[in-house]
């Protein structure tokens, strides 16, 4: 196992590319690991499992807000655990936006039988 430190190439731990691997400890776990190293430094500090922990919802670049369309173009909202409509979620987290629309508008959550239709043929119509 190489000290802490130590830089190698990247041939010689086994990996692909000319590229220079420093030993280094993740800033987050303290894990050890293996870095590229560029301009006589690490080029991330942090392992993928704590870097992605960093990475979450309004941190994401691709967040949305926590909006998404389905593939069959209904929309889902998702809801935090102190929303009052926060029964209504399924396991995801979300609830479809055309079903909060309603129990927003009747002040109660709907159960799971109580069907909510759409206004048009088009989904995204309330």
């Amino acid at each position: 196992m190489p000290y802490l430190r130590e830089v190698k190439r990247a041939r010689d731990i086994e990996r692909r590319g000319n590229y220079k691997y420093i030993w280094h400890f993740c800033k987050g776990c303290g894990k050890a690991r293996g870095v590229r190293y560029t301009r006589n430094e690490p080029e991330s500090v942090r392992c993928l499992s704590c870097a992605d922990k960093l990475r979450t919802r309004e941190k994401a670049s691709n967040w949305k807000g926590g909006r998404l369309k389905t593939n069959k173009g209904y929309i889902k909202i998702r809801l935090e655990s102190g929303d009052p409509f926060f029964p209504m979620v399924t396991r995801d987290g979300y609830v479809l936006e055309h079903r909060l629309v309603m129990a927003r508008h009747l002040g109660r959550s709907l159960l799971k039988n109580e069907i909510v239709h759409h206004k048009g043929r088009r989904y995204p119509r309330h």
